[in-house]
């Protein structure tokens, strides 16, 4: 009869530790994954996300979270841990990474863009000011090519500046330096054809007046030939297709010419010149 007892006690000890095991169960919780949000500044950013969790009777539970949602989270790496507990032993824990990064590059403020006048051939020193602010960092001082300060060329230059924040983000803009020519230009000694130019027919050979000057010497050489020497008095001189040069006959031919010009005083007899007013060159593709 005792052993019955004991057998019968055993029995029911046994059947109470099964009871408790299958009434005893963790609540479900449900959390976001890692989280990467952008820094809203220094201070990192407000961060906002959601929890939940369900007891065995699939009712909502409470579910407590640190850092908890809405706080203010560093520019850095934090791990939140949530707890969700539906009666004494059943507690459920869990807990995801939420990274404040910082990816937004630094604005940079520069001019729309510059008109600047000079007389100098050379151009102009021109200066500017630009700034750069970064949502993390501050302001920031930009780097400029060219820089303010230096000589912009006469035309249309394009300034590029660049900021960068500490974490690498480059932020860029860009705007255009025009600096426009405001003095006199002489024009060229030798100006028709332009230096360099490719002719069709038979050019016209123009120079500037030089004062006092009765009388021009022109020469015209090809292929360092020497094929024509003329005394025009005025100052332009029409070539042809072919002529006669100490005794030989020349053509307009394929090839690049050379050609000088120097002032004459007096009479043309007396061949008093001046310095060498220029020289030009143009060229011709076929005989014409």
């Amino acid at each position: 009869m005792l052993r019955v007892a004991v057998a019968l006690l055993a029995l029911a000890g046994l059947a109470g530790t099964f009871a408790s095991a299958a009434f005893t169960r963790e609540p479900d919780l449900t959390l976001p994954g890692d989280l990467t949000v952008e820094a809203a500044g220094a201070a990192g950013s407000i961060v906002t996300f959601s929890a939940s969790a369900r007891g065995r009777d699939n009712q909502q539970l409470p579910v407590t979270c640190s850092p908890s949602s809405g706080a203010r989270f560093p520019l850095a790496q934090t791990t939140v841990t949530c707890t969700a507990q539906e009666r004494e032993g059943e507690i459920a824990t869990g807990s995801f990474n939420v990274t404040v990064a910082d990816r937004t590059a630094p604005a940079v403020v520069v001019p729309s863009g510059l008109s600047v006048r000079t007389k100098a051939k050379k151009g102009a020193i021109v200066g500017f000011t630009t700034s750069a602010t970064d949502l993390v960092d501050g302001a920031i001082s930009p780097t400029c090519s060219p820089a303010a300060g230096t000589r912009f060329a006469v035309g249309s230059t394009r300034v590029a500046c660049t900021a960068t924040d500490r974490h690498g983000n480059v932020g860029r803009a860009s705007f255009d330096v025009t600096v426009t020519f405001a003095g006199r230009l002489r024009r060229a000694a030798l100006f028709a054809p332009p230096a360099g130019a490719t002719v069709s027919a038979p050019p016209l050979l123009g120079w500037r007046r030089v004062a006092r000057a009765s009388y021009y010497n022109v020469q015209v050489y090809r292929n360092g030939i020497k094929i024509l020497s003329v005394w025009p008095s005025r100052t332009h001189f029409q070539l042809r297709r072919a002529w006669a040069y100490r005794g030989r006959t020349y053509r307009l031919d394929g090839g690049r010419y050379v050609w000088l010009v120097w002032p004459g005083f007096g009479d043309v007899s007396g061949a008093r010149y001046g310095r060498l007013l220029g020289r030009s060159t143009f060229r011709i593709n076929t005989p014409l």
